[in-house]
This record gives structure tokens, sequence and C-alpha cells, in this order.
């Protein structure tokens, strides 16, 4: 691989004032990011509130390293100002879930969202998971985790979460799934049915509710 094959990239989003850092072995000149929080695009739709800064060149290995050194610097520092949810761990070669990814292609994991895709098979091939998943779906897991949410402790540390600027760019992203979108039909469905049948029945006594 030649010395300026591989880089560090910083993209900042100056609508959210949000940013995002990852790297590439520039084989797809369209590629821009994977990140599965950050919205999704490729450098020919990129919007104009997006801009990207190559931070360094370099051979795979070494922008491996410093991708990895300068997420747990931002993890330490201003992860909340950041789309990036892991430190750099190795998946594919360490480039996370983006082209190195055997699924990738035209910019993109085909068929899967790359990020759960990539996470899900470290998890397959990893024992510390395998045993991390059992662990969890023991009775005393769940009970203790159960018990758990419902602290007002537990209750304002999501509450806090979920008013940061990484979790609101998420929720759109969600929002935007065809698992989300289904499930709200679904449940807009049952409610009207609910709200139909409750108002019926009380027409059915309203003469003997008055």
């Amino acid at each position: 691989m030649k010395m300026s094959e591989a880089f560090v990239y910083l993209w900042y989003d100056a609508l959210n004032k949000m940013y995002y850092l990852g790297s590439s072995i520039g084989k797809d000149p369209n590629y821009a990011h994977s990140s599965s929080v950050m919205e999704s695009f490729t450098m020919n739709t990129k919007p104009a509130h997006m801009h990207r800064k190559i931070l360094a060149f370099g051979t795979h290995k070494e922008m491996l390293a410093l991708e990895g050194k300068l997420q747990a610097n931002r993890k330490e520092r201003c992860w909340d100002r950041y789309y990036n949810e892991v430190v750099c761990d190795g998946v594919y070669g360490g480039f996370g879930s983006g082209e190195s990814n055997p699924k990738w292609k035209d910019g993109r994991a085909v068929g899967v969202n790359q990020d759960i895709e990539a996470r899900r098979v470290y998890e397959q091939t990893s024992e510390r998971f395998e045993k991390e998943r059992k662990r969890q779906n023991t009775k005393e897991f769940k009970a203790a985790d159960a018990a758990r949410a419902k602290t007002p402790e537990r209750r304002a540390q999501i509450k806090k979460y979920q008013s940061t600027p990484k979790y609101i760019a998420w929720r759109k992203v969600y929002e935007q799934t065809p698992e989300r979108k289904a499930y709200r039909k679904a449940y807009m469905k049952e409610r009207r049915a609910k709200n139909k049948a409750e108002t019926q029945g009380e027409g059915t006594l309203k003469a003997f509710l008055k």
C-alpha cells in the first residue's frame, strides 16, 4: 500500500455543530463516512453544511493507530460533541464498518446498517461478548437491570443523555427507519381502534350516565 492511500479525516456539521472523526483507505473516492448517527451522504451528495478536513496521510497501520488515538482523546475531553459512538477497535482491519466491510458497495454497506452489522460480526466472533450475552440472559441480570432502570439516578441519567445533541441526531435518523415507521403505523392503528371502541361504548351508556 502506498504511503498516501490511507488517511484520517474530520467532518464538521455546521448545522448541528457536531463532529465525526474517522479513517479511510482511499479506495472509494465517493466514500464520505460510515456513521449511523450522522446524516447519510456520499462525497457526491455532500450537503453544504458538511465540511471535511484531512488530518493526516499514511499507511493503513499508521492511520489506524492515529484514528484510535485521536478518538480516545476526544472521548476524554469532548465526546458529546462527536457523532462517534465507539473508539476504533480493529473491526474489519481497524476501519470500523466502512470501506473494509466485506458488504461495502457504492458508499454504504449493502442491505444492512453498516455500524450495526460490523458490531454484530464482532460480537459473534468474540468470546468475551459471548460470555456477556449469556450473563445478560440470566434471570438475575434481567431482574437487577429492570430494578436499576426504575431508580431516580438511572432515570435522571437517561433524561440527561436524551437531551444531548448526539442522541437527538441519532433519534432523527432512527425515526426514519422502515422498522420505526412500521411500528408507529401499527401503534396508531391500534390506538385509533381503541379510541373508537371506547367512544362507541360511551355512546351506548350515555343515557344511563346522566
